[in-house]
């Protein structure tokens, strides 16, 4: 199980997740990290959610974020860089399979979800939002302002929990 996300790289995400043979697992676990989507989130995403930017150079794709305090629900906007193919294609691949606009893309309950994403990459989908905030943050330079909007927090407190650095970073 992920229990460190500081100690796993980018690169390894990338062949953990390109590694996946079964296609509903690869586009899952793409889905769950390229967006830092909860469990109970992916299974709401539809085909209608993805959306190419004007430039070609980003997908924007539109996750239905339950807020548990307020139970209410915002759609937040997760953007992921169309040259992160590794990411882009399975997400778009199992999405083109889909006929209707309005289909589910993982019409499955929580737990199915949960199941699939620890056997096909051995680590607690939670993780996920944990080695995306990190991975943002440590190879793409985002800050604190930019996490924040990115995953739609309230305010910046939750990146000191998501994002993860090493002693090297620290040090200041």
């Amino acid at each position: 199980m992920l229990e460190h996300p500081e100690t796993i790289s980018y690169d390894m995400v990338k062949k953990t997740i390109s590694n996946i043979k079964i296609p509903l697992d690869r586009s899952m676990a793409a889905l769950a990290y390229a967006t830092g989507a909860r469990v109970s989130e992916l299974n709401k995403v539809k085909k209608k959610d993805f959306h190419q930017e004007e430039t070609g150079k980003y997908l924007f794709i539109y996750c239905l974020v339950l807020k548990k305090r307020s139970k209410s629900k915002v759609t937040r906007k997760a953007i992921v860089r169309m040259d992160e193919t590794w990411l882009i294609n399975p997400i778009l691949n199992w999405a083109s399979s889909f006929k209707n606009d309005e289909d589910i893309l993982f019409d499955y309950n929580r737990m199915f979800i949960y199941r699939h994403l620890v056997s096909s990459t051995g680590w607690n989908p939670h993780g996920f939002r944990k080695l995306r905030a990190t991975h943002l943050r440590k190879y793409f330079g985002f800050d604190a302002y930019q996490l924040k909007d990115f995953f739609e927090w309230s305010s910046i407190e939750p990146s000191g929990y998501y994002v993860k650095l090493d002693n090297k970073e620290i040090l200041y």
